[in-house]
This record gives structure tokens, C-alpha cells and sequence, in this order.
């Protein structure tokens, strides 16, 4: 089984779509459209979705017809959404909308309509709206625009513990620093905690502590992929104390109000393994806000960084000359030169796999409305797919939303039906300056981008924010302490490199922002009780992808708070980089040194880390040396006292750097002129020469000391040896 093949297996990356696409082939149509009418006609205009994105038109078209179906058949089924990341619960959608004024009178007429879990963070507001009154919200002057939230996790898996554990060395780190997280608690934002019922059983046989808080449970049924995380934390910090706060309510405004909310209730780590689609990539959205708004309170936040790998399409919109038609009145657009040469060709070949999906991301370089207010996009541009021919007449998935003066992001849902597997993407601006940059990012198993792949980093949102720490990750067994050295990067393990172009007010940076994602590589492919699938047969699910590695570094985040109480997020995370296994970034030419965008600065050490920042010990050495001095003579020529002292190691042992002699008792008007220090009791030391390697087993090493004694008394002192800094 191959890499790819074995991470699917065990995991989904879950992220949340934004904008709405019309799947025009979502349902029964065949992948040949040729043979079918064109719906081009049948489709929303973009007057129809001047506030209300087309997905969620869609959305309730298709519930009515349930509805309806329902009625006539008396069927006792569950309405199935047309695309399977929305987030329906109980008859209700989540979503993401925009004020056009007051953000609160919005919540309040959306409450009106019967929305619930409604949360409001900066201009967005979020929460869940009963598909019937889908049609009422183009009606509502407080709001600007309002799609659903399309959800994507990244993929996952009575005693088991983690063999990530043991690959990041946190194992040792217990052991050597005697701590277990006591004292910290970690928070965990994912899709639920115990829809399917175990958690009882998981803290009975010691998976989880005993006073695990949950402040929301996620939308049943569910994954509970949250509480394998917390297994994995509670694996590597088995002291701390653990809390989760579903990711999957409320939106991206609820998402926000959940870090905040982790805060709040004693989290000094948080991490999480959820992304929405729509979070901006040239911009720092709500849900980075929040990150950046708990980092500044001393919280430690980490996130998967996803598991697109490269699968990411970047360039500047490119003036075709050709146009296309879409009907619904929206006249000639033109498409984008996807030939960067002399050529022209406006579709781009892709490969999506017979009963496949994919969810592909589609942004420019314009700030969103949904962060900064007016003015929003500039441009208009529209995404669609179609078949090996590129047929623009008969295309089998559009995403065509209105987006000047909204948010620039279009998201085109499709599931593969048939046998054929190539496909198309055409790009059309319908209005609007030419974006000097765009960029697709694709989620799905086995898409490929067959030409003109730029395989620039699909890493995007909040895993971007100043104040989180990416994760990437390494198979546990391709790391060296199970032979691999040195540690190789998952293939799916989403790449950074995405510039942050605009501030949160919307303002075009002189600068672009390249942030350093992923930080870190951490462990994935271990062991649960209960989630992902058994890839070695000895009994357990092993639990793969980013969200996997996300909660192993958060577990050793909480380790180094209980070893220094108050310990900053940038100092930990400088521990960690600069004691991170390095690791190559296998897209670019020859090994990786330090930091680069496929691994960040590598694969996390704990045991090192936690050494970095460790308090200094410091070891009365005396009775395993042997000091022996000169007599004290004076040099004429420095006008000072000097005697020569020289310490050796008497012991089988060795005496770690550095090693300092102490001159306790020293006579009264007596100083020691080139001492390095005084100890806590104002003794005078002096820093022994050991080369930087300490003292091994029957080694020695001199040094000369110098006094000054204007009196020209008697020099007496009690000489002792410590090792460490004092």
C-alpha cells in the first residue's frame, strides 16, 4: 500500500467551504454532459445572488424537493445535502454571512428567522439557519452576503498510547525532567467529542483524565475525532488537564468565540485540526484574529497545517482574448491564459478519480468584506469544470457567486459519478480589474493538477496567523528513532509559503508577508482506542495526517509550561525550533538546512526542547576532584598576587561544562581580578577551560588566578567546584 493510499485510509483533513458553488453535476448527471441539456438557464443569476451565495439556493432547492418527496412518500430518511461538508444538523445549514452595517442587528434579524448558536466576531456572524428560511434572507438590509459553511477536517485515525510518543522522544522527557503536564490545560477545537458514545469507556480505561471540560459538544453524529486528539495529548502530558469546544458550530465566528472561549476557561495550550475554505488566504481572516488575540495572553496555539500537499495553482490572472458565456444573463466573460508562454489555453487539465470528490478553493488578491468592511473585492471571477473536451457550453460544475464589493473566494464542489477521470478548470472574470495574483486549492484523494501545476503550498488561513504554530507531519516510522534519519515529511502534508498581502483593515501591504508554516513537523500514524484504521494489524486504529501531529506538539507545549510556569508561546517555540530534528523539504533541489516550507524547522525533539529551556543545575562537584595549588607568589610586573590551580576528575563519571571553581571565605580586602562571576553568595568563581566538553574520567585543566591585595595580607579562600551555571 502506498504512503498516499495507507494516509487516506485513516484520515480526512476536515475543512470548511465558504462560498457556494452550483454542482450542476453533484447529483445524477453523467460525467459526458454532452448528452445532457445544458442547465445554464435553470441557474441563479448573479442579481439572484447579490447577497445570498448560489450554493445555498441550491441548498434549499434541493430540501424542497425532499420535502416534497417526503411528503408524497411518507419517507422516514434523512435529508442528504448536495454536497457532503456542509454542515446540516436537525433541518439547519451553518453559516458564514457579512454585515452591511451593525454586525448585532444582523445577529438579531438572523435570530428572527429562527438562526441558532448565532455568534458574532468583527463583521462576521455565524451560526445555523433553518433551511426553509433560505429564501427570506435576501430580504434582509443588514446583511451583505451569506454563504454556507463548508467544513473540511484533516484526516485521522484500553491502554493504547501513541507511537508518537516515542518518535518525538516525550517519553524520555517525562522521565529525565519529571514532569506530566500537571498544573496545564490543553484545549482542543475539532468536530465533536462524544457523539459516539465512548468517552466514558476511554476515561475508565485511562485514555483520558477524569475532569475533562467540554464547553460545546459538536453537531451528532459525528467523527469524535476531537477526543482522539485529546488521546494523543493525554499520551504525551498525562497530568495535564484536557478541554474541547467544537469547531463545527457556528461557523468561522464561532470558531473565534471557541478559542476565545478555551481561553477563558484556563487553556494556556490550544490546538485544533479544523480549517473552513472560505478563511482568507491573502488575509488574516476572524479566526487568525482570534489565534493572534490568545497568543497575546501567554496561550500556545497549534494547528494542522492540512493535507493538500502542493496542491495549489498560484499566477497572475492572464487576458485570454477568449470568452465564454455562461448564460443567466451574465454575458461574455473573458477566461484566464492558463499558458504562461506564447500559448494560449484557457483550460487546465485535472485529474479527479471515478466516485471521487473535490473541493477547490478559488481566491485573488483583493481584501474580503467579511473582514475589513467596504470596500471588498474589486473583481468578479467565476470557476467552473468541465469535461475532458473543456465544453464550456455544458459545464458540470460552476462557482459564480457576485463578488465585488464581498469577499473574493469562489469554492466549486464536484463528485465524480462516472468512469472518467480528466477533467477541466476554466477561470472567467466577470468584472473588474485583472488580479495580479489567484490561487486554486484543491482537497481531495488522488486530484492531481495535469498542467500547468505551479505545486505552490496549499497551506492557507489560520495556520498562517502571527500567533499559531503549524504543524506538518512524519510518519512515526520515518523518523529516527525507528531508523530514519532523517525524518521524512508525509507527501500530503500541506506546504506553506502563501503571502499575507493585505492588514485587517484592507490595506494593501508595501511588503508581502511570508510567515514561517509549518513551525514544526510533529509525529502522525499512532495508535488510538478507537479512530482511524488498524494500518498494522496489531489491533489498534492508527490515527494519520496533520491532525494527528498537531496534538503530539501541543502535548509537549503543555510538558514545557509545567517546567517553566509562565513560559511564553515565543519561547517555547523558539525551544522547539532550535532543537527540531531537521528534516528536507522533497519539492525543492538539495537538503533543506533550517527552516523551509515543506517541514518548517523539522521534526520535534522533546526531550531536547525541554532541555533548552530547562532551569540550570548546578552540582557540587568538590569531592570528585582533586585541586591542587602552587604556593602564592607576586608579579612584579601586574603589581597582583597569582596562583595556579588545577582541578582533575577523580571519578569514573563525567563533569558536565561548565565547571567553575569557587572561592568561598576569600580574606577580607582580597579580590579575585579575573573572576567571571560571584555565585548567590558572593563568592567569586572563575570559569575552568574544558575545551566546551567538561571533564572526563582523569582529565584535568589548570587556570591561573590573579589577586589584587593593596595590603599585602595573607590570602586564604576555601576552593570548591561546581558543575552548571551559577
Amino acid at each position: 500500500m502506498s504512503k498516499l493510499n495507507r494516509k487516506w485510509m485513516a484520515c480526512f483533513n476536515y475543512s470548511v467551504l465558504g462560498a457556494g458553488a452550483f454542482a450542476i453535476a453533484a447529483t445524477a448527471l453523467p460525467v459526458m454532459a454532452q448528452s445532457v441539456e445544458s442547465p445554464l438557464n435553470k441557474r441563479p443569476s448573479k442579481v439572484d445572488m447579490s447577497k445570498v451565495s448560489g450554493s445555498l439556493l441550491n441548498l434549499h432547492e434541493k430540501y424542497q424537493g425532499y420535502q416534497e418527496q417526503k411528503s408524497v412518500q411518507k419517507l422516514s430518511t434523512v435529508f442528504n445535502p448536495p454536497n457532503s461538508r456542509m454542515v446540516i444538523t436537525a433541518d439547519t445549514v451553518v453559516f458564514d454571512a457579512a454585515a452591511s452595517g451593525d454586525p448585532e442587528v444582523l445577529a438579531n434579524d438572523l435570530k428572527a428567522l429562527g438562526a441558532l448558536d448565532v455568534t458574532v466576531f468583527g463583521r462576521m456572524v455565524s451560526g445555523r439557519l433553518p433551511l426553509s428560511a433560505i429564501p427570506a434572507l435576501k430580504n434582509l438590509p443588514s446583511l451583505q452576503l451569506v454563504r454556507p459553511s463548508y467544513m473540511t477536517k484533516h484526516p485521522v485515525s484500553a491502554g493504547v498510547t501513541s507511537q508518537g510518543d516515542f518518535s518525538m522522544q516525550s517519553e524520555m522527557a517525562r522521565t529525565t525532567f519529571e514532569v506530566d503536564g500537571t498544573g496545564v490545560k490543553v484545549g482542543t477545537l475539532s468536530d465533536s467529542y462524544n457523539c459516539l458514545g465512548g468517552a466514558a469507556e476511554g476515561v475508565a480505561n485511562g485514555e483520558l483524565p477524569v475532569d475533562v471540560t467540554v464547553l460545546q459538544e459538536g453537531p451528532c453524529p459525528g467523527s469524535d475525532e476531537g477526543r482522539a486528539m485529546m488521546e494523543i495529548i493525554h499520551d504525551v502530558a498525562p497530568g495535564a488537564a484536557l478541554s474541547f469546544r467544537s469547531a463545527f458550530i457556528g461557523g468561522q465566528a464561532g470558531f473565534a468565540q471557541g478559542i476565545l472561549d478555551l481561553a477563558a476557561d484556563g487553556a494556556t495550550v490550544i490546538n485544533d485540526d479544523i480549517s473552513y475554505n472560505a478563511e482568507p488566504f491573502y488575509q488574516d481572516g476572524v479566526i487568525s484574529q482570534a489565534i493572534d488575540m490568545v497568543a497575546a495572553q501567554g496561550v500556545s496555539y497549534f494547528t494542522s497545517t492540512g493535507n493538500a500537499g502542493r496542491k495549489a495553482y498560484e499566477a497572475p490572472f492572464r487576458p485570454s482574448g477568449q470568452t465564454v458565456n455562461l448564460g443567466s444573463g451574465n454575458g461574455d466573460q473573458e477566461a484566464h491564459d492558463f499558458d504562461p508562454g506564447p500559448g494560449v489555453d484557457i483550460c487546465q487539465q485535472i485529474t479527479i478519480p471515478a466516485g471521487a470528490s473535490v473541493t477547490i478553493s478559488f481566491q485573488w488578491d483583493e481584501p474580503f468584506f467579511s473582514v475589513s468592511g467596504a470596500p471588498g473585492s474589486a473583481s468578479d471571477l467565476d470557476i467552473l469544470l468541465t469535461d475532458a473536451s473543456c465544453n464550456t457550453s455544458a459545464p458540470l460544475a460552476i462557482a459564480d457567486n457576485p463578488n465585488f464589493g464581498a469577499d473574493p473566494v469562489e469554492i466549486l464542489s464536484f463528485d465524480n459519478p462516472g468512469s472518467e477521470a480528466t477533467f477541466n478548470l476554466v477561470i472567467l472574470k466577470y468584472s473588474g480589474p485583472n488580479p495580479g495574483l489567484m490561487k486554486t486549492i484543491a482537497t481531495s484523494e488522488n486530484f492531481t493538477y495535469d498542467e500547468f501545476d505551479t505545486k505552490t503550498g496549499a497551506s492557507y488561513g489560520h495556520p498562517l496567523a502571527v500567533g499559531a504554530s503549524g504543524v506538518g507531519a512524519a510518519f512515526y516510522q520515518q523518523t529516527p528513532a525507528f531508523g530514519q534519519t532523517p525524518p521524512l515529511i508525509e507527501e500530503s502534508s500541506s506546504a506553506g509559503g502563501t503571502a499575507i498581502l493585505f492588514d485587517t483593515a484592507g490595506n494593501r501591504l508595501a511588503t508581502p508577508n511570508v510567515r514561517q508554516n509549518p513551525m514544526i513537523t510533529g509525529p502522525d500514524g499512532g495508535n488510538t482506542s478507537f479512530f482511524g484504521s488498524d494500518f498494522e494489524g496489531d489491533g489498534f486504529p492508527n490515527f494519520f495526517g496533520t491532525s494527528a501531529a498537531a496534538p503530539h506538539v501541543a502535548g509537549v507545549a503543555a510538558l514545557m509550561n509545567e517546567l517553566v510556569p509562565g513560559i511564553t508561546p515565543a519561547a517555547i517555540n523558539t525551544a522547539l525550533q532550535n532543537t527540531a530534528i531537521d528534516m528536507n523539504d522533497p519539492s525543492t533541489p538539495g537538503f533543506d538546512i533550517g527552516f523551509d516550507y515543506g517541514t518548517g524547522y523539522g521534526l520535534v525533539d522533546a526531550n531536547a526542547a525541554l532541555a533548552a529551556i530547562a532551569p540550570p543545575t548546578v552540582v557540587d562537584v568538590t569531592s570528585n576532584v582533586k585541586i591542587s595549588q602552587t604556593g602564592i607568589r607576586y608579579d612584579r610586573r601586574t603589581g597582583q598576587f597569582v596562583q595556579q590551580v588545577t582541578v582533575a576528575n577523580i571519578t569514573a563519571g563525567f563533569i558536565s561544562d561548565p565547571v567553575s571553581l569557587v572561592l568561598d571565605n576569600l580574606s577580607s580586602n582580597v579580590t579575585l581580578a579575573n573572576l567571571d562571576g560571584t555565585n548567590s553568595g558572593g563568592a567569586p568563581y572563575v570559569t575552568l577551560n574544558t575545551g566546551g566538553d567538561g571533564l572526563a574520567p582523569g582529565e584535568s585543566t589548570s587556570i591561573l588566578l590573579q589577586f589584587s591585595n593593596p595590603t599585602f595580607q595573607s590570602i586564604t579562600y576555601k576552593p570548591a567546584v561546581f558543575s552548571g551555571t551559577l
